[in-house]
């Protein structure tokens, strides 16, 4: 919570307003019981978006006006977001369970004229009353005081303050004496707007992810594949998740109005297809892709379509890469390239009248035919580099001495098939 400066008459001591810490980023002083008798008690509050471990705070109480301390107290342990620490005094009978009690001279052993600080190290972070003034009975406080009354900070407020304004202290409200209803727990009133920047979004899960922005810098994101990397910022990973709904939250401190981000991951597309030869340069290109809205066909300079399965006469023989691009009705994109060779020639990829193997091959490739043929190999360029003349049904071709490369096998000079040699 932020404080206007202002300055202020106490007891005939000029005092400044001090800001305390951010609001939502310490501890503070959540109650204060001033009962009968022995029945003194604190509580501590945590409303910050992580557990605050104790062991770093402490207590100091100054009885009488004096500005030395007359006891100081560590606490240990830990305090949950949004959770309280209480502390009571060993003789009080009016407190259920709290967290510790202490005996003798104490940090809880004041009557209403004693000042309390709560330091973050060496830093005060909160105080009841002014070191070095005695107010001989008490500091007025709402409509009660520090002395007979239990004093329980408002929902409002998110953060404690270094300096007290005594009757101007606006951050207490004041309960009868000896009322612990409210001890051991504590409420704030959430009022800030994290004020998110980040628009609901849809993302194909193979994108990377996306960040998360909020103004607020006190607390956090969170959800499924939300992570924190800085105040204010977290980021959804999206790659490789399952399709579906999810939602990043920002918040988890009293301060905050929790906002959320909804993200939709949807089901990819697939591309993906085959393709066969009607008339020497007239190919059919049949998509077997999935989740597909619209399609772009690239026939590698040469043409493009979009239809769903068109057919595309090449005009010069050669190695064309064709490639399918298949975007979904969310707009994820995905690509398949083949690269496809021209020959003039019907290739009868499917044909059992034509085997060879292996393919690749480095020094022989093995011909398993119907009946005997001619047999020319050519490459890219539709150029013969070898030829044989009847060969048998099934025979080994040596293609040893060839460059590596793509090459077309053709048989009789009316089908062919693609073979690859790698080189030796």
């Amino acid at each position: 919570m932020k404080h206007i400066l202002f300055a202020a008459i106490l007891f005939g001591t000029t005092v400044v307003k001090a800001q305390g810490p951010g609001a939502c980023t310490d501890i503070f002083i959540s109650e204060y019981v001033e009962g009968t008798s022995n029945n003194k008690g604190l509580e501590l509050y945590n409303p910050t978006a992580a557990p605050i471990n104790l062991s770093g705070y402490s207590l100091k109480i100054y009885f009488n006006g004096s500005t030395t301390a007359g006891a100081t107290f560590t606490p240990m342990g830990t305090i949950g977001v949004g959770q309280t620490f209480t502390i009571a005094h060993s003789s009080a009978t009016i407190f259920t369970s709290p967290d510790t009690t202490l005996g003798g001279v104490s940090v809880v052993s004041f009557n209403g004229n004693d000042a309390l600080r709560l330091y973050h190290g060496t830093t005060v972070i909160d105080v009841i009353g002014i070191v070095g003034v005695d107010p001989l009975t008490n500091w007025p406080v709402d409509t009660g005081a520090t002395n007979e009354y239990t004093l329980v900070r408002k929902p409002t407020i998110y953060a404690g303050d270094t300096v007290w304004l005594g009757s101007a202290d606006t951050t207490y409200i004041a309960y009868a004496q000896n009322d612990v209803s409210h001890f051991g727990s504590h409420v704030c009133t959430p009022t800030l707007d994290p004020m998110i920047t980040t628009v609901d979004s849809v993302l194909c899960n193979d994108s990377f992810g996306m960040n998360l922005y909020a103004t607020d810098t006190t607390g956090v994101w969170s959800g499924t594949y939300v992570s924190n990397f800085a105040v204010g910022e977290g980021f959804f990973s999206s790659a490789a998740i399952a399709p579906g709904h999810y939602v990043a939250t920002y918040g988890g401190n009293s301060c905050i109005i929790p906002d959320v981000v909804n993200i939709y991951v949807p089901v990819n597309p697939t591309a993906g297809f085959t393709y066969s030869v009607t008339t020497a340069m007239t190919f059919d290109f049949t998509n077997t892709s999935t989740n597909g809205d619209t399609y772009l066909w690239d026939f590698d300079g040469a043409g493009t379509s979009t239809l769903t399965n068109p057919s595309f006469t090449f005009l010069t023989n050669g190695t064309y890469t064709v490639c399918l691009e298949v975007t979904s009705d969310s707009g994820c994109v995905a690509v398949n390239c083949q690269n496809i060779i021209v020959t003039g020639l019907n290739e009868l990829e499917t044909s059992q009248a034509l085997t060879i193997y292996p393919n690749p091959a480095s020094d022989y490739v093995t011909l398993d035919m119907v009946k005997a043929g001619d047999v020319a190999i050519q490459n890219s360029l539709g150029e013969t580099v070898l030829q044989r003349s009847n060969v048998n049904s099934k025979e080994a071709i040596y293609v040893g001495n060839l460059p590596a490369g793509v090459y077309t096998l053709v048989v009789d000079k009316r089908h062919a098939k693609r073979l690859l040699i790698t080189g030796r």
